[in-house]
Order: C-alpha cells, then structure tokens, then sequence
C-alpha cells in the first residue's frame, strides 16, 4: 500500500481518472529562488504516518491550519509504475518511518482503495504519536 498526499477538492476527479503527473513540477517552491522543487512525477509515502505528517504540514503552509479538510489522503496498490527515491527535502525525511517515493508514470483508479480526509482528530492523534 502506498499513501498520495492531495488537496481534496482534486480527489473526485483522482477517483476517477486516477493520478496523473501535474502539468507543473510541484506543488512547493524554493523560497530562496522562487524555483519549483522536483520534477514531474507522483509523489507518494510507503508508511501512513509519513503522509499523515506530510498532509498536516501541507495544510498549514497552504491554509494556516492543521486539520482543515481540505487534504486528503490517497490510498493505492502499488503497480507496474517504477518507483524511486524522492531525495527531495532530507531534512523532513529524518523522523520517517518509511521511504518516500516518486514516479513518473499513471497511478490507475482501480489501484485506489480508499481516501481519507486529514481531520482535526487526525491532527490529534498524530501529535500524540
């Protein structure tokens, strides 16, 4: 199993067409050059507790609040995709507990099992972890 971290708003359309490579590179951007972080490719977590921390601080950078809704977090089977590696951000990966990873190829909607939507009681629970 392997965990997406989304904005919510995009998972209806996720469900239905499954996960695409984003017409930009990423969502995060250097704040020293304003350049985008990475390259285009999925980005995913092996462990749910990665995503989970990763969903908390995507919703305070994005809406300056933790457990808001407004993320949500993916669930797949793992496919033919050729996964690697995201190097990206070393100094977060120190408190993983799994690998973090990233591809440049289609998730399939029949490989998604579930989503979950990163609540406050999420956020709660993952504090006390």
């Amino acid at each position: 199993m392997m965990y997406h971290v989304t904005f919510t708003k995009y998972v209806q359309s996720i469900r239905r067409h499954g996960l695409r490579i984003m017409a930009r590179p990423t969502n995060w951007v250097r704040q020293t050059s304003g350049e985008r972080y990475g390259g285009r490719h999925i980005y995913a977590f092996e462990h749910p507790d990665d995503a989970m921390r990763w969903a908390a601080k995507q919703d305070w950078d994005y809406h300056k609040q933790t457990g808001s809704g407004k993320i949500a977090i993916v669930c797949f089977e793992r496919g033919d995709e050729q996964w690697e590696v995201d190097g990206a951000d070393p100094l977060f990966h120190h408190r993983s507990k799994g690998r973090w990873m990233r591809c440049a190829t289609v998730v399939g909607p029949k490989q998604i099992t579930s989503v979950k939507i990163f609540s406050q009681k999420d956020a709660k629970e993952l504090v006390l972890r």
